[in-house]
C-alpha cells in the first residue's frame, strides 16, 4: 500500500461529503484542512522543537509561511499562501467547533474550493524551483 499524501485527505473529504449530513459536512471540511495543512508543511519543513514555542504546529506553519524569510520570486506567493491556510484552518474550526451553527454543503464547498486553491499555488510554486524553507 503506497503511503499517503496529502491529496488523499482531499479526496476523502470528498467521499464523506457524498453523506450528505451536516456532519459529513463538517468532518469533510476537516479532512480537506489537512489536505492543505500537509502540503503545505511538506513546503515549510517541520517547526522547530523547542519547549518554548508559543503556538502550536499549525499556527506556527502559517506564520511561517505569512512571514516567509526568503526574498527569491516566489516569496509572495508564500505569503498568500499562509493567508489562505489559515482561512483554511479558522473553516476547519468552525466545522469541529461551532457546533451551535449550522453547517451547509455550500459551506463544504467553498472550503474545498479554497483548499483546492491553496493545492494549486503550492504546484506553481514548487515548479518554480522555490525549493523549501527548511528553519
Amino acid at each position: 500500500m503506497p503511503p499517503v499524501v496529502p491529496e488523499d485527505f482531499l479526496d476523502s473529504a470528498e467521499e464523506i461529503s457524498e453523506g450528505r449530513r451536516e456532519i459529513d459536512y463538517r468532518n469533510a471540511v476537516s479532512r480537506a484542512y489537512y489536505a492543505a495543512y500537509h502540503a503545505c508543511k511538506t513546503l515549510a519543513g517541520p517547526p522547530p522543537r523547542r519547549s518554548n514555542r508559543s503556538t502550536g504546529a499549525h499556527d506556527w506553519l502559517v506564520s511561517e509561511l505569512k512571514e516567509w524569510p526568503r526574498s527569491d520570486e516566489t516569496f509572495l506567493q508564500f505569503r498568500q499562501i499562509g493567508t489562505l491556510l489559515e482561512i483554511a484552518k479558522d473553516q476547519r474550526r468552525d466545522a469541529d467547533y461551532r457546533l451551535d451553527q449550522e453547517f451547509s454543503a455550500v459551506q463544504y464547498e467553498e472550503a474545498v474550493k479554497h483548499v483546492r486553491n491553496i493545492l494549486q499555488r503550492l504546484t506553481k510554486v514548487a515548479h518554480a524551483g522555490s525549493g523549501s524553507a527548511g528553519t
